[in-house]
């Protein structure tokens, strides 16, 4: 029996040997497997990298293509009718500006004298109040003295 106890120990440790070995090859295999996708995958992103970039470099280069050939067409139009074309614009917005200013401005008189006239018309009015009150208290005294009220009050204080 002792026999048979060990014949299967050494089977069962050369099963669990062998699984591990196969294991170790495999995690070998596996390591080796990731080495090189991630060897490919930095490949694969340095040359997309480097073809963004290429792209990049010929845009620009384009660029500067189109702005050197609208330097040069913005200088052959540069010259007296671009001038003449400045000048008036310029005129015409210095023009209107004025304008809105001096509409601005007569407004503002206007709408002061308007109120000047408002508060005149307001003085003159209290001034003739006044006066007519002053009037009336006149006659309105003077008719008391000439004809004194018929009825006097029935109340005493």
């Amino acid at each position: 029996m002792r026999a048979a106890r060990r014949a299967l120990h050494y089977f069962m440790n050369a099963a669990v040997a062998r699984s591990f070995r196969q294991w170790a090859g495999c995690t070998l295999g596996a390591a080796a497997a990731r080495e090189i996708i991630f060897k490919a995958a930095t490949v694969f992103t340095y040359v997309k990298v480097d073809a963004a970039l290429s792209r990049w470099e010929e845009f620009t280069l384009e660029r500067r293509a189109r702005r050197a050939l609208l330097a040069k067409a913005a200088a052959r139009f540069r010259g007296a009718a671009a001038a003449r074309a400045w000048s008036r614009w310029r005129d015409y917005v210095c023009e209107r500006g004025a304008a809105r200013r001096a509409a601005t401005y007569f407004m503002k008189a206007a709408m002061g004298a308007a109120f000047r006239r408002w508060q005149e018309n307001i003085q003159e009015l209290l001034q003739q109040r006044g006066m007519l009150t002053k009037a009336l208290l006149y006659f309105v005294k003077a008719a008391m003295v000439r004809h004194p009220p018929r009825c006097q009050p029935s109340f005493e204080l």
